[in-house]
């Protein structure tokens, strides 16, 4: 399964760079046929920024910044960190093609919760705290020189510069857009619909009908007017289909995820839990701003988990005061830990 995760997180991050540089070097027809191609096939969303500069994104983008959470773990817990350097910055590199806010959002109290429990598993000291924040520049650094590299690439020629790729990011860190517009727009819509029954929800077949200023809108429908069953407000969406037991028994999935993959602290495969559990977090955290967890992408990874999840199997007591527990991590055999303890 970690081989999958990797395989796939390396082919959608070569994917989403392949994509950038068709269209940041070759002429309309082409880019006319390859958008049509992806666009319909709903994998990519390929946007122009201006400055002959392209945002790609890619929901299935979600499973590169997994795996380079575990990346991260693992590098931190092993010796020979230079080999995942350019690994890392790959990944980080799809990570900031994307440009997408939800991601922003979602990657800062994951990385906030991956560093508590490495911080509080490891307890660095400032020398090795120091090194490891180097690397991370040093992974930023030739994250963004790769795309860079892509997109100025000399073959075929065009006139991009330095100075455009700087104005682009510029203006995409702006809070005055359409998509922020009309995030905030739908948000009274979802809240009426919530309050007309707020227990059981409306099904999954539920819509909502708001004003947006999405010119692909404007074009169908001048004034605006727009009915959607796909919702921008991830956790709000839960409620609306499936009333409120429907985001509480996602919370209570999460609970139960994270609780049992914490056993893997006491193992020799802690980087594994601790990659895990922050992918989670960043998965549910995305959500608030991006419908994941109602979408195979969102629901695949928490089945992804279930493997992973350890299972107690009580063994017999021996004496009064204390008791063997056995913790099977599958679904490496290796990593099977005894403890004893008294009660």
């Amino acid at each position: 399964l970690l081989q999958v995760l990797a395989a796939g997180a390396v082919w959608v991050s070569s994917l989403s760079l392949v994509l950038l540089y068709i269209f940041t070097h070759f002429g309309e027809s082409v880019l006319q046929l390859t958008y049509y191609f992806f666009r319909d096939l709903r994998i990519a969303e390929i946007t122009s920024l201006g400055n002959g500069v392209y945002r790609v994104f890619i929901q299935s983008q979600v499973f590169t910044i997994v795996f380079a959470f575990l990346l991260f773990s693992f590098a931190v817990f092993t010796k020979d960190r230079r080999r995942l350097l350019m690994l890392s910055s790959l990944l980080v590199a799809t990570t900031v093609l994307a440009l997408s806010r939800s991601f922003w959002v979602g990657l800062v109290p994951s990385s906030l919760f991956l560093l508590f429990l490495l911080s509080k598993h490891l307890r660095p000291t400032l020398k090795q705290s120091a090194r490891f924040i180097a690397s991370g520049l040093s992974v930023m650094i030739l994250s963004v020189a790769l795309i860079a590299a892509v997109i100025l690439f000399p073959l075929p020629a065009q006139d991009l510069t330095g100075s455009d790729l700087a104005l682009t990011l510029r203006e995409r860190t702006d809070t005055d857009d359409v998509a922020i517009s009309s995030r905030w727009k739908l948000l009274t819509p979802m809240i009426n619909k919530i309050v007309e029954s707020p227990l059981t929800g409306h099904g999954f077949g539920a819509s909502v009908t708001f004003v947006t200023d999405d010119p692909r809108v404007r074009e169908i429908h001048p004034d605006g007017t727009w009915t959607t069953s796909s919702m921008e407000w991830g956790w709000l969406e839960l409620w609306i289909k499936m009333g409120i037991l429907g985001p509480i028994a996602f919370l209570y999935a999460a609970y139960e995820i994270l609780k049992r993959l914490w056993a893997y602290r006491w193992t020799e495969q802690a980087w594994l839990g601790f990659g895990l559990m922050t992918g989670l977090v960043f998965v549910f955290a995305t959500h608030f701003f991006s419908p994941y967890l109602n979408h195979p992408i969102g629901l695949g990874y928490l089945l992804f988990l279930v493997p992973f999840l350890p299972t107690k199997k009580p063994a017999e007591a021996h004496g009064s005061l204390s008791v063997i527990e056995t913790i099977h991590i599958r679904p490496q055999a290796a990593a099977v830990v005894t403890s004893s303890h008294p009660r």
